[in-house]
């Protein structure tokens, strides 16, 4: 598949992810459009809590050493966000799809975003 679109984010990680947030819900993806009454309302193609915490997840477990950025990738029928980072090494796939704390590679990082 060609690439349609490709963008660079500067910036600190809160500026980064405010423009990833910003170029998601207004350039790579679309917004429903209804009307009540008067009023027109938008129903984004994603939740923007998802998009999100799917940014903020690649942001605080990504391997920074490594300096290879972080990757978004949207499709008709998907949004792929990667990023370098590897599991913990006592980890599996089948750990992560079910209930399991957090153990943020960056925990700094991590509590800056908390809220």
């Amino acid at each position: 598949m060609d690439i349609v679109f490709q963008d660079t984010i500067h910036g600190n990680l809160f500026e980064q992810v405010e423009k990833a947030m910003e170029l998601l819900l207004t350039k790579y993806t679309k917004a429903l459009i209804s009307y009540r009454g008067l009023s027109r309302i938008e129903t984004n193609e994603y939740p923007k809590d998802a998009l999100r915490e799917a940014l903020l997840n690649a942001v605080t477990h990504k391997e920074y050493p490594g300096s290879v950025p972080i990757q978004i990738r949207v499709y008709d029928d998907k949004i792929m966000i990667w990023n370098e980072g590897r599991l913990p090494a006592d980890w599996t796939i089948q750990n992560i799809l079910q209930n399991h704390s957090s153990r943020p590679n960056n925990p700094d990082i991590a509590n800056a975003f908390f809220s």
